[in-house]
């Protein structure tokens, strides 16, 4: 990316922890101003029939779909004092 004129920040972070979501972000900004486009890419899932999933494991895959991307959402949209 760099040869040809861009810059890239690679951050290690569990989207599964809101405080590394909210790190994650504040480093970015830091880094490169205010951010404009946010992509979030997280997914989990169970390779199983749905009478074999436990509910431990249904309980993570509806987390990661439903309140990950809060997680993201609000890291950029609400002011620190607001957030979680």
């Amino acid at each position: 990316m760099e040869k040809y004129g861009g810059k890239a920040l690679i951050i290690l972070c569990d989207v599964a922890y809101a405080d590394q979501v909210e790190a994650a972000a504040e480093q970015t900004e830091k880094e490169f101003g205010p951010i404009d486009v946010w992509v979030n890419n997280v997914s989990n899932s169970v390779f199983a029939p749905f009478k074999e999933i436990t509910a431990e494991e249904f309980k993570r895959t509806l987390y990661f779909s439903v309140f990950l991307f809060s997680f993201c959402y609000y890291s950029l949209n609400c002011p620190p004092a607001n957030r979680y």
